[in-house]
């Protein structure tokens, strides 16, 4: 009996002893992701409170008013009209936004898929060609490093000049964004790989466009997919930028209708939206290429 007694009382403590284990493995995983959205959800409630208190009165105290259809049921809600709180932001979004969003997001990524595209096919070839001809660099580099630093929506009243409205305009100013992008780190992307492995790769035999395809595009792409990733982040910047100034529809059109409307809760729903989406776009596509390469060429990212 009093064998029977310690073997389950160990049984007990194995079993313990394993959640315990499990729960720790768990939270090491996970403990990133846990941080987020504890910080996230602190953030919210933050919002939320300040925004039916406001304390400092600040924004100064104007109120608005909307009308919200949810399941069937009428709600009017007053707020403060220059800092909605985050309930009735995604009230509006459900009741004014959602029926309409595949719409304005159809609409957005195509514009930036297009421009994005074009500029991919030709800006790699001629940051290849700056980094291995000395001619070309001394022609080219210049120009591309004077027009680089321009901004995007600069070249909206020039675009708008030369095609008018519509999205040709908008796709022409994200071209100019993505391409001098992509131009720059391809050249730099190049330039950087070790002269050492190119050397090696001749000793044995690779010499040519298999040099090429084999060794240096290889030992260069880490950097290019950077290249490509800061060039998406900044097309999809301009790109709401541009919809807000001169489109129809779309992501940054959203918000200037509801500038249009004195309507800060769709102000601030398109603005979150263009940020939830331009984030799962980069984790979605560039995190899980990023995170392969990193796998396959054997990196480590460092951490503090």
């Amino acid at each position: 009996m009093k064998l029977r007694r310690e073997s389950s009382k160990k049984d007990e403590n194995n079993k313990k002893h394993i959640l315990k284990v499990k729960l720790e493995r768990f939270l090491t995983k996970y403990q990133k992701y846990l941080y987020q959205i504890s910080f996230l959800l602190f953030f919210l409630v933050a919002w939320e409170i300040f925004a039916w208190v406001n304390p400092f009165q600040w924004p100064p105290a104007r109120y608005g008013t909307t009308t919200i259809n949810l399941f069937g049921y009428t709600f009017q809600l007053t707020y403060s009209f220059l800092f909605p709180p985050p309930s009735v932001v995604f009230a509006t979004f459900i009741d004014k936004i959602a029926g309409d969003i595949l719409i304005h997001l159809s609409g957005s990524l195509n514009r930036l898929l297009t421009a994005y595209s074009i500029s991919i096919a030709i800006a790699l070839p001629i940051g290849m060609l700056i980094a291995h001809s000395k001619k070309a660099e001394n022609s080219i580099d210049l120009i591309v490093k004077i027009l680089y630093p321009m901004p995007g929506v600069a070249w909206l009243p020039l675009a708008i000049l030369w095609f008018g409205l519509g999205n040709t305009p908008i796709i022409f100013v994200i071209f100019t964004v993505s391409f001098f992008t992509i131009t720059v780190n391809t050249a730099s992307a190049m330039k950087s790989v070790d002269p050492v492995l190119l050397s090696a790769a001749e000793n044995f035999g690779a010499k040519g466009i298999r040099k090429f395809i084999k060794v240096l595009i290889p030992a260069a792409f880490p950097q290019l997919l950077t290249g490509l990733r800061i060039a998406w982040a900044y097309s999809w910047r301009t790109l709401a930028a541009c919809e807000m100034l001169i489109a129809t529809c779309g992501l940054g059109f959203i918000i200037e209708y509801g500038r249009m409307v004195h309507d800060m809760p769709i102000v601030m729903s398109g603005m979150i939206l263009i940020g939830v989406i331009g984030f799962l776009i980069d984790k979605g596509i560039f995190g899980l290429i990023e995170s392969r390469t990193i796998k396959r060429w054997g990196m480590t990212i460092a951490r503090t």
